[in-house]
């Protein structure tokens, strides 16, 4: 069986695990590649009238190329081409995009700005795709969402049929492992709160793994990131992974509670794993430590994702995704309040409102 049969397979598994039915709705995601490229043939699969893939050239590949993957894909699920529409993002901003119903918020669609959002009719939904704690203020002008009552939803991730946060000490594991850490018998630093580090490290101490936590506050009986001079003391650290993604302050470099220059004094050979966090990158470049990966991206995008373990974590949030914007799409065809509909998907267990709800939420 190819890879392609695989998770053509494992979509259709989670379709009908989520129960999702995309009838009569016309949804707007992205023309990408890898384990993205899967979000319009799930749309598909699940009876969407269309699907309007957005994408453009990139790192992670070519328009066209995309595109052609994606019709492949189609083939092979057998679904028809003509379910498809492809445009690429530069020319959006001149596209009828009045009949959307759900648009997810999915890299080449990014940003979702007020010239595609006041396009959209008053029932259209935006799915975030992922927690509001998450969102990033620069992907959607929320301000335009909430003059045009477009809502935007975000998935909870610890939807039991999903579970997402039960991936993050398997991230942390393959990181090391492509460091090229043993794991076993070795000194291992990782830093980060909030319920991705949490995760993380209950992960790696139910492994029985020798790991020193640090987090901004010194939740859940980590030791703050202000005591991380105490690592030092130690005659060997074999590795530093960092996965903070709540706190915005700078952990290592020149602003920061640590030095990588210093580090790698002291530790010749320690290796560092970046999957977010904000950190000084010209420090860590020119120190001689050896990092993965290579590209490293601000604090509020993941360097390193679930992709890494294969595609079955993309292909679990994207359902769940396009779930959120099923049931809230339902509900303001059907008259229902912003509010309302929200608080639907919320009593479902699988969609999240912004703290203080999505209409008074502020930047």
């Amino acid at each position: 069986m190819s890879i392609e049969n695989k998770y053509i397979h494992i979509a259709k598994e989670l379709i009908s695990k989520f129960d999702l039915d995309l009838s009569n709705k016309i949804v707007m995601t992205e023309c990408a590649s890898k384990g993205y490229a899967f979000t319009p043939i799930i749309a598909a699969l699940s009876g969407a009238e269309s699907v309007l893939a957005v994408g453009s050239d990139s790192r992670f590949g070519k328009f066209e190329n995309n595109k052609k993957n994606i019709l492949n894909l189609a083939e092979i699920a057998g679904v028809n081409s003509s379910a498809f529409k492809f445009v690429e993002r530069s020319y959006l901003d001149s596209f009828d995009l009045s009949k959307i119903d759900i648009i997810t918020n999915s890299g080449q669609l990014r940003p979702i700005s007020s010239s595609i959002i006041y396009k959209l009719k008053e029932t259209a939904v935006i799915s975030l795709m992922w927690e509001t704690w998450e969102f990033r203020h620069q992907d959607i002008d929320l301000r335009a969402c909430q003059e045009k009552n477009i809502p935007v939803i975000g998935t909870n991730e610890n939807f039991p049929e999903i579970s997402m946060y039960g991936y993050n000490p398997f991230i942390v594991l393959r990181l090391m492992f492509d460091l090229g850490i043993e794991i076993h018998n070795n000194k291992i630093i990782l830093l980060g709160g909030g319920n991705s580090g949490t995760a993380a490290f209950k992960g790696l101490e139910n492994l029985g793994l020798d790991v020193l936590w640090f987090t901004k506050k010194g939740d859940n009986n980590s030791l703050k990131y202000s005591e991380l001079n105490k690592i030092y003391d130690y005659q060997k650290i074999d590795v530093i992974i960092n996965f903070e993604h709540d706190e915005s302050d700078e952990i290592i470099g020149k602003k920061g509670f640590l030095s990588f220059k210093k580090l790698k004094t002291k530790f010749p050979f320690i290796s560092y794993g970046h999957i977010c966090g904000q950190i000084d990158i010209e420090e860590l470049k020119s120190s001689g430590i050896d990092f993965l990966p290579k590209k490293i991206l601000p604090f509020g995008y993941m360097s390193y994702q679930t992709i890494n373990l294969g595609y079955r974590p993309v292909l679990e949030l994207v359902t769940a995704g396009l779930k959120v914007g099923e049931i809230v799409a339902n509900e303001r065809l059907s008259g229902a309040s912003i509010e309302k509909a929200i608080q639907k998907s919320i009593d479902y267990g699988i969609g999240q409102d912004f703290k203080g709800g999505f209409l008074n939420y502020r930047v």
